[in-house]
């Protein structure tokens, strides 16, 4: 009887110390809203392995949402990370290729009508644009445009 006792206080405990189940909207497959979407992206892209620059001196970019980033990561460790952040979040990942960018426009799955964008490409071969920031051409190798999303309109 002791030994029932005694084995069923334990259980009680190993129960009682486990962690609670978390309801984190951000795990993976929950689907985010489009701003929990932005922000999760945002939050990855201001760590400090990235390094927000200003698109205005570099690509004349003006206004708008869209904002640029550089790492010393590869691009294709970026394309990997930016799409594990996208996994379960929308619709499909229709990434392309050309020029040596890779970028895609993506539907957010809670709402489809609400479309983000992104693309990664290497800095070394945008030597002119970035001539405005030397120190970046020799600090990063790879930058990341991000839109962030928007209703997309016809």
């Amino acid at each position: 009887m002791k030994r029932v006792m005694l084995a069923g206080t334990f259980c009680l405990l190993v129960a009682a110390c486990r962690p609670a189940p978390t309801t984190d909207v951000h795990t993976k497959g929950a689907a985010m809203s489009p701003d929990q979407v932005n922000q999760t992206i945002l939050t990855r892209l201001q760590a400090p392995d990235f390094k927000e620059v200003d698109g205005g001196k570099i690509y004349g970019l003006q206004g708008g949402h869209s904002r640029l980033f550089v790492t010393a990561l590869p691009r294709d460790e970026v394309v990997e990370l930016l799409s594990s952040l996208l996994d379960g979040q929308v619709t499909s990942q229709p990434w392309a290729e050309d020029y040596g960018q890779v970028h895609g426009s993506f539907a957010v799955k809670s709402d489809p009508r609400w479309v983000l964008g992104l693309a990664a490409s290497e800095i070394a071969p945008k030597k002119e644009d970035y001539a405005v920031f030397p120190d970046l051409l020799k600090q990063y190798t790879t930058e990341v445009l991000y839109a962030a999303p928007t209703i997309d309109e016809p």
